[in-house]
């Protein structure tokens, strides 16, 4: 079984540079911030969701994000 990193809103602001706000910008639909390649964060308990790192790089990577 290999552990898969999981990135809590704290930890993905600074690895991707943008703001927490910013970062649920890109997941509304109603928002002109919209980025439908977004990867969708997952749920890990009642109150709290997460992002796969593999998501995460393979975002970043697919757009040379900075």
């Amino acid at each position: 079984m290999t552990v898969k990193k999981i990135f809590r809103i704290s930890e993905l602001v600074k690895f991707i540079g943008v703001s927490r706000s910013m970062i649920y910008l890109y997941l509304n639909k109603k928002s002109k911030y919209y980025n439908a390649e977004f990867p969708r964060p997952i749920k890990l308990s009642e109150r709290s969701v997460g992002w796969k790192y593999e998501d995460i790089e393979r975002f970043i990577n697919s757009r040379n994000y900075q």
